[in-house]
């Protein structure tokens, strides 16, 4: 089975810490390019991953021949243009969550996907973790009885980066509405 080429777009401390341990079990896919605005974090994540090709712009990434689909995780709010690029470029996508801010950035990826017959995914990373699923499952059948209402918090505060309160609710996470809402779909 042939892997799928993947690009990364956006090398900031979410691919360090949460995508980087992962990439070494990638099993379907083989990481060929990164790409990061600030050169010396491309850089990085290139020597990190032992790539063979390291960007600075986005046009240079959603254009390479190699590159078959792209993971786009930069910030919430710097979504909506690598999205629609790679999509216009033919590159499937996988998203960070949140998707946008605002519904219309939101639409505006949906649409360009669409357009251009490109998968889309957003990483709605809990949706498979087995407490999540076991829970999901008793309150399909009933177990739990009727349930009105319920209230989970999730948050990973890291050593030296902003705390997920900070974060989630600034207007550049997609803000506090956004934030606590997706997790759980």
């Amino acid at each position: 089975m042939e892997k799928v080429k993947l690009g990364l777009i956006g090398c900031g401390w979410a691919v360090n810490d949460f995508y980087a341990p992962a990439f070494q079990f990638l099993e379907k896919g083989e990481l060929v390019a990164v790409m990061d605005i600030r050169e010396e974090r491309a850089k990085y994540m290139q020597e990190q991953f032992m790539t063979p090709r390291c960007y600075t712009r986005l046009d240079d990434i959603v254009n390479d021949k190699d590159v078959e689909a792209v993971m786009v995780l930069t910030p919430p709010h710097h979504h909506r243009e690598p999205v629609v690029a790679a999509a216009k470029a033919g590159k499937h996508v996988y998203c960070e969550k949140p998707m946008a801010p605002t519904i219309a950035e939101a639409d505006a990826m949906i649409a360009a996907c669409k357009e251009n017959n490109v998968k889309f995914t957003i990483a709605f990373m809990k949706r498979f973790n087995r407490s999540f699923r076991q829970v999901k499952a008793w309150l399909e059948e009933g177990r739990l009885g009727q349930v009105f209402e319920m209230r989970a918090r999730w948050d990973n505060a890291r050593v030296g980066g902003p705390s997920g309160e900070q974060y989630r609710l600034t207007l550049a996470s997609g803000g506090g509405f956004l934030q606590p809402n997706f997790f759980f779909s």
